[in-house]
């Protein structure tokens, strides 16, 4: 494996991103497009080429402290060994750098910021019509999108060829540690043993970048990947960080060699099943599974805004499936395979009708509903009669769409009102100063209370000045806010009703069922400073919470669990438990109330309050370790910022893991390193690098216990030892 090759894995590995060989050197901005070679990125132009521009959003920057195995590192102040630089001032040092292997790197960067296209998604709608120069639809072409670029700051990169190179900086002390963090100051000099195949010494530019392309899938665009959520999400692919291109393709022409293998071996049986595979499918079952919604986008879009053609009602038709399903359907009144084709994807997207490929009176209103225009002839006394290439069904005239219906209710404070646009029912709740939308989608064709779209909440109403009031390392509101985007995107108000958790909420997604939804209930019920609004939002609606008896969760043993759970009032009496949580999810107004108290700054901050004090505590506060030297907490072994958001989430995913697991991945590192104690915390304080190979464990137990990894998560966050606030500052929590 060659130095960029190995540079690529690291960069993979910590940012999920690809590398840019060489780093810093390698121009590269968001919006390039071209083609890749393996693991290289060739340019061809950029967005702006076409007129594009591009909304850029940027997160939260964070160090970066990367080093291929086998590098030692060594620390001389006035010539005795230190384990650190920080704090000794401006006495003379040495940092002496070891590379055991060939092709090994360091890589440092004081500060690394992740850019990325905002309106990726609308972008790629547009290019998805756009041709180049030289007339080729760009959604045919193969070119990669440079959508996501981490640009490092003041990076101090060293790559080397040889095995055995070393290489000494010295200066004062002061500027060494500034050096180990990534900042390159005056006075420092370096010295090398070996030639040197990359240096960069303090420089600004870019490390990674994310690729993605416009991906076409049967008559429509579609999205695969969960990084963007515009409206416009299905119109792009977002690539892995693969190198190897074109996976679909390879895999294509290996099912096509295998099909074409001749059998071998003891052909027993076979006759029966070629002779079977020799017939032929039918067009209705070849139809079938080329319009299967599970491989379609996920229900009717807009592709265009041009006029819908009302000149004959085959010229309607062609034009709102050309509008909703096929942007590339000819609309010219000869109604073939392609539109007959649209016409069963719609239809098989559209809840209720028959997915039979004839506009007949059910799906000539869904398609005027979904398009705002009137089907041609509907509205003369005698409709015309059908002509021979039109798809419908002439003795079931269709009536007129209806107008959208606008329903309002009141109760209390807040007013419900219900609006069809285009066939989709929107909710909006209001309150005296507040508004919120959302819909419902339905899922298993029967559940029909799946919350979705939802507008109107508010975020940066609270600061780090008042998240830090609570009491609580800087550390720890880093990583509070870091498993809020991961959970709701900073969404206070979030509410999420399409898991078997019935309903969940806020910030962190407190689950129902659970039982932690009802807790955060009963805390914001209980605390002064969340009373009044826990009134206003939930006891004016109906909603409150009682200590005692589930009435449906039992233990092992048969015995009623008791708890926290949500009471709800309604019309035929109060409902507790699963039963309530079913009332919520199907009634828009208590939907609406949870959404709107999730705007409520001192809701937000109870919410704050509530994760800080009972999972990021509990996380950081576990007892992993017990002896006669005493009990040792998972803070005494874990101190970056980076390390301990990973064993928070594992904490709220599930508590009984994190001692256990320590347990485990100690014991491997016990392993791989026999010469040290991993039970003593010293040996960690003294070994820094334990954390980090200790971090990558957890990750990798995860992939093996559960869908979804962690290698997304928390990437913004400080590496470094002590970064969470140091140890003490864990300790005084509690």
């Amino acid at each position: 494996m060659g130095i960029g090759d190995r540079f690529a894995t690291f960069i993979k590995s910590e940012l999920e991103c690809r590398a840019v060989w060489p780093p810093v050197l390698t121009p590269i901005q968001l919006g390039d497009y071209g083609v890749t070679d393996g693991a290289s990125f060739q340019k061809l132009g950029n967005l702006a080429d076409f007129g594009l521009t591009l909304e850029v959003e940027q997160g939260r920057s964070s160090s970066l402290n990367l080093v291929s195995s086998g590098v030692k590192q060594t620390r001389l102040a006035v010539g005795a060994a230190v384990p650190a630089f920080q704090g000794l001032g401006d006495v003379a040092g040495k940092l002496g750098i070891e590379f055991a292997r060939s092709e090994s790197f360091l890589l440092k960067c004081r500060q690394i910021e992740r850019t990325q296209i905002r309106n990726l998604g609308a972008l790629a709608m547009r290019l998805s019509r756009m041709k180049t120069p030289d007339g080729q639809a760009w959604k045919h072409l193969t070119w990669k999108i440079v959508w996501q670029l981490y640009t490092g700051r003041d990076v101090v990169f060293i790559a080397t060829r040889s095995a055995g190179t070393k290489v000494e900086f010295s200066g004062s002390a002061d500027a060494l540690h500034q050096l180990e963090m990534g900042k390159v100051s005056a006075g420092i000099g370096v010295q090398s043993s070996h030639s040197l195949g990359v240096e960069i010494l303090g420089d600004t530019g870019p490390v990674g970048y994310g690729l993605a392309r416009i991906k076409v899938i049967g008559a429509g665009v579609r999205f695969l990947g969960t990084d963007i959520e515009d409206e416009e999400a299905d119109a792009v692919e977002v690539l892995d960080n693969s190198d190897t291109d074109d996976i679909a393709d390879t895999d294509d022409r290996a099912d096509t060699d295998d099909r074409n293998d001749a059998p071998t071996g003891d052909n027993s049986g076979d006759e029966e099943a070629m002779s079977f595979a020799e017939e032929p499918a039918s067009w209705d079952a070849l139809e079938d599974a080329e319009t299967d919604p599970r491989d379609l986008g996920d229900g009717p879009m807009a592709f265009a805004d041009e006029p819908i053609d009302t000149s004959s009602r085959a010229h309607w038709l062609q034009s709102c499936l050309r509008r909703l399903i096929d942007p590339d359907l000819v609309v010219d009144g000869a109604l073939g395979l392609r539109s007959r084709r649209a016409l069963k994807v719609f239809q098989r997207q559209t809840p209720g009708l028959r997915a039979d490929g004839v506009a007949g009176p059910q799906t000539i209103a869904a398609l005027m509903a979904r398009t705002g225009s009137v089907c041609p002839g509907l509205g003369d006394a005698q409709p015309a009669a059908p002509g021979d290439d039109e798809l419908t069904e002439p003795a079931e005239p269709a009536e007129p769409a209806e107008p959208a219906a606008v329903t309002t209710t009141s109760a209390g404070e807040l007013t419900v009102r219900t609006l069809d646009q285009a066939g989709s029912l929107v909710q909006i709740v209001s309150s005296a100063d507040d508004e919120v939308r959302f819909s419902y989608f339905t899922r298993a064709a029967t559940d029909a209370w799946n919350v979705s779209s939802y507008r109107g909440g508010k975020t940066g109403l609270l600061s780090d000045e008042d998240l830090r009031a609570l009491g609580h390392p800087p550390g720890a509101i880093k990583i509070f806010r870091a498993n809020a985007d991961k959970e709701s995107r900073g969404l206070f108000g979030a509410v999420n009703t399409w898991d078997d958790q019935r309903v969940s909420w806020g910030v962190s997604q407190f689950a129902g069922r659970a039982g932690t939804l009802a807790a955060l209930l009963a805390e914001l019920h209980d605390e002064p400073a969340t009373r009044a609004a826990f009134d206003r939002f939930f006891v004016a609606n109906g909603i409150t919470v009682a200590h005692g008896p589930y009435l449906t969760r039992r233990s092992p043993a048969g015995e009623k669990r008791t708890g926290w759970h949500v009471v709800v009032d309604t019309p035929a009496g109060p409902l507790t438990g699963d039963d309530a949580w079913a009332h919520v999810r199907r009634t828009p107004r208590l939907i609406g109330a949870f959404m709107l108290a999730g705007n409520n700054r001192d809701i937000q901050l109870g919410q704050v309050k509530f994760w800080l004090d009972h999972f990021l505590t509990g996380a950081v506060r576990k007892v992993v370790v017990r002896g006669p030297q005493g009990d040792r907490r998972i803070c005494d072994y874990i101190t970056s910022e980076y390390g301990l958001a990973l064993i928070v989430r594992l904490y709220n995913w599930m508590p009984a893991y994190v001692q256990p697991w320590f347990t485990e991945l100690s014991a491997e590192l016990a392993r791989r390193h026999p010469d040290l104690d991993i039970t003593a915390p010293a040996t960690w304080a003294g070994h820094p690098a334990l954390e980090p190979e200790f971090c990558e464990l957890v990750k990798d137990r995860r992939r093996t216990v559960k869908r979804g990894s962690y290698d997304t998560y928390a990437l913004e966050l400080d590496r470094s030892r002590g970064s969470y606030n140091n140890t003490g500052s864990i300790k005084e929590q509690s």
